[in-house]
């Protein structure tokens, strides 16, 4: 209970524009690691995994808390959809843009309508297919927010073989 009034507050001063960053560089591999560890309890009671396959040492300029609550919504979500003994993979990538963290599932996928409003407030995927909604809709929206408060960006994209990337992107900063 005490997560989900943290993310509507957080989700109001991001809209407003008034939540201070605490942005400092940080190792990907540190954050992922510790979302990884919160949720692997819940993969395992789905009968799935999750795997971190690849991702250089990187170090980010990025709020530690939100990033990691990004990356849990986004594994919330990997889950969820998850089929049983199907992995949900994790990893990053350093390009032009900047840090890829991408996390991949092989649930049913995303049709390009619902895609294109997932990341809204109240775009939840389930509401959107017809399914029972066991959440607020606000997961993809606060990882939008955060990531357009890093400078960054948000995208799904169908994967090969069935399933949907989610990916963040950050900006590295001066000296990444």
């Amino acid at each position: 209970m005490r997560d989900t009034l943290d993310d509507l507050l957080n989700v109001r001063l991001l809209e407003e524009r008034r939540l201070p960053l605490d942005r400092q560089p940080v190792a990907v591999q540190a954050v992922v690691d510790e979302a990884v560890a919160s949720l692997a309890g819940a993969a395992l009671d789905r009968g799935t995994t999750l795997q971190v396959v690849g991702g250089q040492p990187l170090m980010v300029p990025m709020d530690r808390k939100l990033v990691r609550r990004s990356i849990e919504n986004l594994l919330v979500n990997a889950i969820k959809y998850t089929p049983p003994d199907a992995p949900v993979e994790i990893e990053w990538t350093r390009g032009p843009g900047g840090m890829t963290l991408s996390i991949s599932d092989r649930g049913g996928g995303i049709p390009p309508p619902v895609r294109d409003r997932l990341f809204q407030k109240f775009g939840a995927v389930a509401a959107h297919q017809g399914n029972e909604r066991r959440g607020f809709g606000l997961g993809l929206y606060q990882v939008r927010l955060v990531a357009d408060a890093h400078g960054g960006s948000v995208r799904a994209a169908d994967r090969e073989g069935g399933g949907t990337t989610f990916s963040i992107v950050l900006p590295l900063g001066a000296g990444a």
